[in-house]
């Protein structure tokens, strides 16, 4: 049964990456959130006594009221949002806790990094081999965005070195270490200044809490900064000109934020209309500066932490964020990579709004980093579990 579980986690991990692809698979990827949270439910919570986690409880109900006490056009369809939302939070999320589910997310952590590495091991292979994936000043990768292949590429920059620092033969390291700067090309080439920034930050805390020998690991750490400093320098084969032309395309129309700073106004005149309990779940009333499709419902909110403030107010972001500074606390030194996937997204989610989002890979891994995470300080020997 082990084994089932595994490939069943192996089938959805595959699904969300797919989505981040340009391959039309919404109805698939829908259909598959639905019978998973079926299965998941009736298998891994029902039969069992499972505890609720009390905050990501409280945070989908302060989402729900954001509905009930408000007016919101009924073209973004959020009630149906908020219960496709409900049941990613109950997947891969810590919203349920038996000892079953618990290792099922496990099986899915661990099937995402496999797919993550692979995601971007073959998008750089055929970059190198001329096949067309770039566009602009953008690498794309097999990503349908340049924005979703820079963070993946982040992501497997965390997964590389951490497979690097816990690998116990040369074969394994010397691979790891090759995607490690595989990795960073890539993160590089894709232009996603708030990813490589959000990267770096986890990569430079991750150094920190592993060392050993803190003054040595410092060396090494400006050691390794200065070389970066001269590679920017030297720009060896062009791999910034990218990166380069994106900013200064940006600076040239006097748009380094990327038009975000008013969008972020945008979200800060909807906060006051509503601060307690926001405008909505997935809603926008100031709609001057930002980018908004209400026929099709896609949008741009300019931030993730800003847009859960607007649209759920103070108690929403209060659940939200509790679970998170909890697990920002308890971390040590064997903290798991989970634990810097998480930091990765806070970060990242300054610039960037996926955080509410029902169709977005980076929603559903947010939340998997956090309850893998919790997952670990709660159930420490359960995280450890391996595959059979």
């Amino acid at each position: 049964m082990t084994k089932i579980n595994y490939n069943f986690a192996f089938l959805i991990a595959l699904t969300i990456i797919l989505s981040a692809t340009n391959i039309n698979i919404s109805s698939v990827y829908y259909t598959v959130i639905i019978f998973t949270f079926i299965i998941v439910f009736i298998k891994f919570v029902l039969p069992y006594k499972f505890k609720l986690n009390v905050f990501t409880f409280l945070f989908i109900i302060s989402a729900g009221l954001s509905i009930l006490f408000n007016d919101i056009n009924p073209l973004l369809k959020v009630h149906e949002r908020l219960l496709i939302f409900i049941l990613i939070v109950s997947i891969f999320g810590p919203l349920f806790n038996t000892k079953k589910i618990v290792v099922f997310r496990f099986f899915l952590f661990e099937n995402f990094k496999l797919l993550i590495v692979s995601f971007v091991f073959l998008s750089f292979v055929l970059q190198l081999y001329g096949i067309g994936l770039s566009n602009e000043f953008k690498f794309t990768g097999l990503a349908n965005h340049s924005m979703i292949m820079g963070p993946l590429s982040s992501l497997s920059i965390l997964i590389c070195i951490d497979k690097y620092t816990n690998s116990s033969t040369k074969k394994t390291k010397l691979i790891f270490i090759l995607l490690f700067f595989l990795s960073i090309f890539s993160a590089i080439l894709s232009a996603s200044r708030s990813a490589l920034i959000a990267v770096l930050i986890s990569l430079i805390l991750y150094f920190i809490l592993k060392s050993s020998n803190l003054f040595s690991t410092i060396k090494k750490m400006v050691l390794f900064f200065i070389a970066i400093v001269f590679i920017i320098n030297l720009n060896p084969y062009g791999v910034l000109d990218n990166l380069n032309a994106k900013i200064e395309h940006r600076e040239s129309i006097d748009n380094i934020t990327s038009g975000r700073d008013r969008m972020w106004q945008d979200r800060i005149d909807d906060f006051k209309m509503s601060p307690i309990i926001g405008v909505g779940y997935s809603n926008y009333v100031n709609i001057d500066n930002s980018k908004i499709d209400f026929a099709t419902g896609e949008s741009e909110s300019g931030g993730g932490w800003i847009f859960l403030l607007s649209s759920l107010g103070l108690l929403g972001f209060t659940f939200y964020i509790i679970p998170i500074v909890n697990i920002l606390i308890k971390t040590n030194r064997n903290s798991p990579v989970s634990f810097y996937f998480l930091l990765f997204f806070v970060i990242h989610s300054f610039a960037e709004g996926y955080m509410l989002a029902i169709g977005h890979p980076f929603a559903i891994l947010m939340w998997l980093s956090i309850s893998s995470s919790h997952d670990h300080f709660k159930n420490n020997n359960l995280y450890g579990y391996k595959k059979a």
